[in-house]
């Protein structure tokens, strides 16, 4: 009897709860995100057509607490009407009704500043501030004092108009983690306050216009910082890479592309214990690869392009790059796949363009790169025939072997079995024969550079004699001309849509 009792009391309070709850969002609420809807509408835009319902809860781009129905998140991803050419200012009196609000995701609505931004002070709830892809010009627009946003923790406002100085009052919200400045027009010296994030695990301040010495003083003080992202500033001066020896939490580094700064990655005095993931070291002007890269295991991505690297690849950086592995534009040499006889690699993309390595290409490169999506290797000197292994590389995107001393023939197994491929580049090289195989399958082929060879067949023959290239896109052909087809040098053709019906003469 007790036990029917106590069932029956909990199936009440079950019913209770649920109908507190079907009355959907709160009205407030509602007649708010009305309001923004006009107001991102104004004036003849179209977003949120769907908004209708009494339940707001149930509406596009907003979530509520399942307990509570009150709005804990809204993600407004480019909803403002492309076709309306003013900026939007959001009255951001409106957004301070969402008393629960948690997110608010506003990226790429052409914001070019609030109304009353100080009312976001009020969401003493919101976690994350995300306003990247917008026209956002003033960066005090967000100084909201020292006990607001308390439980702020991410921060984006990157791929904006963003000028000046990073205002000192940002680094008044002590609890922020994450901090996402890149593509704007920062200038000057990083502020020194941002030392004080103690907690900092993201900052991303790449793509401005920072200048002055190397922040040492900031990195060596940023000791919870993950991911630290400073590429293509000004920065200048000779940096050692044991600042960031450390920094054991660090596992994304990208400081490629400063204007004259010089990095020193050797020292005697410093063993890392770094465990990085990412590392982006282009242009740093290095003349020796760093050795400490020996002892990291866990490297997926690895950028040295663009730096004075000499010699051969070391072993140790092929094993231990896992999935993309960029060192174009350096002056290595030699035969960099001798490395991995008998072995393969997992590496998804690879780039070795724009240096000086020679020799043929291994017949089995098929299996040494089984997991291959982009290969370049374009600007070098390799010669020899294109092996038909590559044939086997299933995943292939994109292939670049442009600008070598390749001769032979295109193996029928290149046009046939890659049912991926979309990019081929083989122009400038000394390849003859048909220009595409008989009866070659490209149906994915968007992009086909195969200018500067030595093909005698009419061109427009071979495509004929292959399925149509019905996604291509865009072909290049110049000088040694296909038959009586090319004679006007370069031919460029966009939007193609059935070359392989072309008239056969």
């Amino acid at each position: 009897m007790e036990i029917t009792v106590v069932h029956r009391c909990f199936v009440l309070l079950s019913l209770l709860c649920m109908c507190l709850n079907c009355r959907g969002c709160l009205e407030e609420e509602r007649f708010a995100l009305l309001q923004i809807k006009d107001s991102i509408n104004s004036p003849e835009g179209s977003a949120f057509p769907s908004w209708y319902s009494e339940d707001c809860c149930q509406w596009e781009a907003v979530e509520c607490d399942a307990s509570t129905t009150r709005v804990n998140r809204l993600f407004f991803h480019h909803k403002r009407d492309l076709s309306v050419l003013e900026h939007w200012y959001p009255n951001t009196t409106l957004f301070a009704q969402f008393k629960e609000l948690k997110e608010l995701e506003l990226p790429g609505n052409n914001i070019k500043g609030f109304t009353s931004p100080h009312e976001l002070r009020e969401l003493k709830q919101l976690q994350r501030l995300d306003l990247h892809d917008n026209s956002i010009e003033d960066a005090y627009g967000f100084c909201w004092g020292k006990r607001a946003l308390p439980s702020l923790y991410h921060l984006d406002l990157s791929a904006n108009n963003l000028t000046g100085f990073i205002p000192e009052c940002i680094c008044q919200s002590r609890r922020i983690t994450e901090l996402i400045l890149y593509d704007n027009n920062l200038h000057g010296n990083i502020s020194p306050c941002l030392s004080n994030f103690s907690s900092l695990e993201l900052l991303d301040l790449s793509n401005n216009n920072f200048s002055g010495s190397f922040p040492s003083p900031l990195v060596h003080n940023l000791t919870s910082i993950e991911s630290l992202l400073l590429s293509s500033n000004q920065f200048t001066g000779k940096v050692s890479f044991a600042i960031f020896g450390n920094l054991s939490r660090l596992g994304r580094l990208d400081i490629s592309y400063n204007a004259h700064l010089e990095l020193e990655t050797e020292s005697q005095t410093w063993f890392p214990s770094l465990n990085m993931y990412v590392l982006n070291l282009a242009g740093c002007r290095l003349r020796k690869f760093p050795s400490f890269l020996s002892t990291q295991n866990n490297l997926k991505s690895l950028d040295l392009s663009d730096n004075v690297l000499v010699g051969t690849i070391p072993s140790w950086v092929m094993h231990n790059t896992t999935s993309q592995l960029k060192v174009r534009g350096n002056s290595l040499s030699g035969h960099f796949l001798e490395i991995f006889r008998n072995r393969s690699s997992q590496l998804t993309s690879l780039d070795v363009s724009n240096n000086r390595f020679q020799g043929p290409f291994p017949e089995d490169i098929g299996l040494i790169f089984p997991e291959l999506v982009n290969l370049d290797a374009s600007d070098n000197g390799f010669n020899g025939l294109i092996p038909p292994s590559f044939g086997r590389l299933n995943r292939l995107f994109s292939l670049d072997l442009s600008s070598n001393e390749l001769h032979g023939e295109i193996p029928f197994f290149v046009t046939s079995n890659m049912s991926s491929l979309q990019v081929l580049k083989l122009g400038r090289n000394n390849l003859r024969g048909y220009a595409l195989p008989r009866n070659s399958s490209l149906p994915e082929f968007k992009i086909l550079d195969l200018g500067h060879n030595d093909f005698m067949d009419n061109i427009w023959r071979s495509f004929s004699q292959s399925q149509p290239l019905s996604q291509l896109r865009v072909l290049i052909l110049r000088d040694k001309p296909f038959g009586r087809e090319n004679t006007t040098g370069i031919v460029t053709v966009v939007d193609i849509r059935s070359i392989g019906k072309q008239s056969v003469r």
